[in-house]
């Protein structure tokens, strides 16, 4: 048995659970949540300096490479990270939120308005992120 928690079917395996434990929430409390799942992992990497994973941007000497080292001994070559799994449930339940937009009664214009909307609200976000100091 290979223990690696960076592995995409293992990451997955958390985010479904995550998405499963909450998917009979208020859609606004699914999207707060994965919104704080999202500023968990910013703090973590921000603000939980290690010596020798200290750079939070940097692959190799972050947050995330210092869980690996601490779960499994060693870290990924390629930068993958356990903790992506945290994240990544955000997007998962991203995606619950979309299928169930898209089995609701709502008209089909509704949904393409409202799936855009959240599209270009999160490029925005996304972009915006870029302009923030990444020491």
């Amino acid at each position: 048995m290979v223990w690696e928690l960076w592995n995409v079917l293992t990451q997955l395996a958390f985010t479904t659970l995550l998405a499963y434990l909450i998917i009979g929430k208020s859609y606004n409390w699914q999207i707060i949540c994965s919104l704080g799942l999202l500023l968990l992992t910013e703090v973590m990497y921000r603000l939980i300096l290690m010596p020798g994973y200290d750079q939070p941007f940097v692959q190799g000497h972050n947050f995330g490479s210092y869980v690996d080292t601490l779960l499994m001994g060693k870290i990924n070559l390629d930068g993958w990270v356990a903790i992506n799994a945290i994240p990544t449930a955000a997007h998962t339940i991203w995606g619950v939120l979309a299928g169930k937009l898209l089995i609701s009664a709502r008209s089909a214009s509704y949904k393409i308005k409202m799936l855009i909307g959240f599209g270009l609200l999160g490029l925005l976000i996304g972009f915006g992120l870029t302009f923030t100091d990444h020491r």
